[in-house]
């Protein structure tokens, strides 16, 4: 049946990224279903709950802790796509998540940078340990995420040929397989020019290519990170937060909401399906109400008239 609901969920539209995602929930569940002794055609609520109460009794197995809320709510979803699938050939008629409440994922403090921290980052790439191609590839990849809040795995695959110089556009393939367009400034279109021509690379060739032709693994850019900030040890203040990809996502939305940018357009440029992420930016970073009010009362400078 594994490939019967692979098969079903790629049909769904399902990005091919997230493939390894269905197939390691489905095996994790399918695993705890012999375990139980369960057949897929028995499934119902019951069985559900009692597959969430399993999680959260199992450890975590990289750390050995419990398992988050947010992991847990993850495996819920795999339950109601699954219910779905189920439901579609006819094995089940019910509903395996119905009336079971999602866990609630616990918000994590949100990391960014402040300017000077971006520009030590950016200044200790000469001090890593890589190659001076690389340190280059690194800085320019920083600078690209923070100033247009790409997620990496959006920054990296991208190709000369999805920048539109004269517009200051580049096309990314987000989230869900979905296209968009994200605006970026004049400094990053004169150094992406520059590296471009510079490094000849092809209009349909990765900017971050390996030497297999292939992109830039996440991990190699997270490595990198990761020995900036152990340069920086105690500097700054680097030493007290995460410094990540996301991270530097986090520094582009900060900036843009400090700055009072429109928030509905931070969520298109981000990329973000609903406004609930943007909204905890603005909540978070967003401008004191008084100076927003002050900025905007449609009454001032009006007088009312004297009735005495």
């Amino acid at each position: 049946m594994e490939v019967e609901f692979i098969n079903w969920v790629r049909s769904e539209s399902a990005a091919p990224s997230t493939i390894p995602y269905w197939t390691s929930r489905y095996r994790e569940f399918m695993k705890f279903c012999n375990t139980e002794g369960i057949d897929v055609k028995d499934l119902n609520v019951e069985l559900s709950r009692k597959y969430m109460v399993f999680l959260l009794e199992r450890p975590n197995y990289q750390t050995g802790g419990e398992l988050s809320s947010s992991t847990r709510a993850k495996h819920y979803d795999f339950l109601t796509v699954f219910s779905r699938f189920l439901n579609e050939i006819g094995v089940i008629e019910c509903h395996l998540t119905l009336g079971i409440k999602r866990p609630r994922p616990r918000y994590k403090v949100i990391n960014s940078l402040s300017q000077e921290q971006l520009h030590a980052v950016l200044q200790t790439v000469k001090k890593i340990r890589i190659s001076k191609a690389s340190r280059e590839r690194i800085a320019l990849l920083i600078f690209l995420i923070s100033s247009t809040g790409l997620r990496v795995g959006e920054a990296l695959p991208v190709k000369p040929i999805d920048f539109d110089f004269n517009r200051r556009i580049v096309t990314v393939n987000g989230k869900g397989d979905r296209e968009r367009e994200v605006p970026f400034g004049f400094e990053l279109s004169y150094l992406m020019q520059k590296y471009i021509e510079e490094n000849q690379v092809e209009q349909n060739s990765y900017l971050w290519a390996t030497h297999t032709g292939n992109p830039m693994a996440q991990s190699t850019f997270r490595d990198a990170l990761r020995d900036i900030k152990k340069c920086l040890g105690n500097s700054f203040g680097i030493n007290l937060i995460r410094l990540s990809p996301h991270t530097l996502r986090h520094t582009f939305a900060k900036r843009w909401v400090v700055k009072g940018g429109n928030s509905i357009a931070l969520a298109r440029i981000l990329g973000h399906s609903t406004v609930e992420m943007t909204d905890r930016y603005v909540r978070l970073w967003g401008i004191d109400i008084n100076s927003a009010y002050d900025n905007c009362n449609p009454c001032e400078g009006l007088n009312m008239p004297n009735y005495d």
